[in-house]
């Protein structure tokens, strides 16, 4: 059985794994739209696309930090559940 500790490392992991991934989008799109902006070709509807997909990545950044706190709070509370349950089964000699 995992511990507390482990639980919340695992949720915390993953949300971190996650924004990592999502703010290299987002350090992309910048990067794109800084080259395209000191282009003559620049496609006006590629740089719209290309703030929508930043956008979106944000979004879901911001989504999930508000909503890591409250999955690591439900890992906690079940984790102390099956803790407490676990005990309660203890065999007797």
């Amino acid at each position: 059985m995992a511990t507390v500790c482990e639980e919340q490392h695992a949720t915390c992991s993953l949300s971190h794994r996650f924004i990592n991934s999502l703010t290299v989008i987002v350090g992309s799109c910048d990067i794109l739209r800084d080259r395209a902006e000191h282009s003559e070709k620049a496609d006006p509807q590629c740089l719209r696309r290309l703030a929508m997909i930043r956008e979106v990545a944000m979004e879901l950044v911001n989504e999930v930090k508000r909503h890591a706190c409250q999955l690591d709070g439900l890992n906690v509370a079940s984790t102390a559940d099956q803790e407490s349950q676990a005990v309660g089964r203890t065999v007797r000699p």
